[in-house]
């Protein structure tokens, strides 16, 4: 997981489920580390009914999972087995928690929030890599030219096997709608300088074309993100897989010895009968020869069986082994959940830096909180300057290391 994406965390999940029950009317108090929500003439959400008994709903508000039933986060909620109603947490990844997320996103699913200002100051604009060249930063001016938005999209990503546990993930990814590309910041310092402004949200959301792109990027950027996970589960289904496998052909070789072994006793019995219908006579060679004909019939089932068995072990089971795949086949799914377009300040950043006498300005175009708008380049060679490659100044003006080395 990089700063770029988040999962939410419980204080998050806490206030998200403030503003939810409040919004519909509920009361909402918070003594210690409950959380309950008070139904005073207001009718519960359908989702939220089996954990409400007389009116309220109390839930845990810890950070820490209860060890408990209802804690997996599969788990549907309601009643225990000793007919106790089930406490729900407020807690990243739990059943209650998603369902909350769900249900906010649905009456909401596309929110607006502004960043007036530089929350941070402006020296707080100044990228990571640039503090940690070999220069000193002298001064550092930013020149707001005007507003625009990022998106803030909120995926769920879901893996999932037939034969295994289901793995459930909620992912904050911020994109540049006018583009389409990521935009390379912290989702949770963002959310809190819009949080903590105390403006309005410009009531403008991007147009359909720009949701789409910052959609699409959001959910091929946590696809990336979750390709390790995703790696895991696959080899953890290929071995179940495998493993249900050799199994099977065990038990198929099991089963070819003793369809062999009956084949022989029935050949057996058929040669004996053979030398003993010479001397039958009557009745006793009337059931002999009824006994042949059934032992006959039953021999070409098993030659029958033993072919197609035979074959089938040759090709090493492809009907099986398809079986198996299918059974074990791990599925990814990635849905928007809600997107917010949050409104920040972008402009130039002209920073001044001094080494050895020297001084240069470098100007970024940069957005408050998001960070550099465009990957600055080394004037000489165009190279991408980076904590790997960071900024010189030299009597020709402003290079990488690597030019200089």
């Amino acid at each position: 997981m990089t700063e770029t994406t988040l999962t939410p965390t419980t204080e998050q999940i806490g206030e998200l489920a403030r503003l939810y029950f409040e919004n519909l009317g509920a009361t909402v108090r918070q003594p210690g580390d409950d959380f309950v929500v008070e139904f005073d003439g207001v009718t519960p959400p359908s989702w939220a009914e089996p954990h409400v008994d007389g009116g309220r709903l109390v839930a845990a508000a810890t950070a820490e999972p209860a060890e408990r039933a209802g804690d997996g986060p599969n788990d549907a909620g309601g009643a225990t087995d000793t007919g106790e109603r089930e406490r729900p947490e407020i807690r990243p990844e739990t059943a209650f928690a998603r369902r909350l997320i769900d249900a906010a996103a649905a009456r909401c699913p596309v929110g607006t929030a502004s960043v007036p200002g530089v929350p941070g100051g402006v020296d707080s604009l100044v990228p990571a890599w640039l503090q940690d060249s070999p220069v000193d930063v002298a001064s550092v001016a930013f020149h707001p030219y005007y507003d625009s938005q990022v998106a803030c999209v909120w995926v769920r990503v879901e893996i999932e096997t037939p034969s295994q546990y289901q793995r459930e993930s909620l992912h904050t990814v911020v994109v540049d709608p006018e583009t389409g590309a990521r935009v390379d910041c912290d989702p949770t310092a963002l959310f809190d300088a819009a949080a903590a402004s105390e403006s309005g949200a410009d009531d403008v959301t991007p147009d359909p074309e720009s949701l789409r792109r910052a959609i699409d990027e959001a959910r091929d950027h946590v696809v990336a993100e979750v390709d390790d996970t995703l790696a895991d589960v696959e080899a953890g289904a290929g071995r179940a897989a495998t493993d249900a496998f050799e199994q099977y052909a065990a038990r198929q070789r099991d089963r070819l010895s003793e369809l062999r072994a009956e084949r022989d006793r029935v050949e057996t019995e058929l040669a004996s009968i053979g030398d003993r219908l010479g001397d039958a006579a009557g009745d006793d060679r009337v059931e002999l020869l009824e006994r042949r004909e059934r032992l006959t019939e039953r021999r070409a089932a098993l030659d029958s069986d033993l072919s197609t068995l035979r074959a089938a072990e040759s090709d090493g089971f492809p009907d099986q082994r398809a079986r198996l795949r299918q059974r074990h086949a791990v599925e990814l799914r990635t849905r928007p959940v809600a997107v917010t377009g949050v409104s920040v300040e972008r402009g130039d950043l002209s920073v001044t830096v001094r080494a050895d006498g020297r001084r240069e300005t470098l100007d970024l175009s940069v957005g408050a909180v998001t960070g550099l708008r465009r990957t600055a380049t080394c004037p000489r060679c165009e190279r991408a300057f980076g904590r790997a490659n960071g900024l010189r100044v030299t009597d020709d003006g402003i290079a990488c290391e690597d030019c200089v080395e």
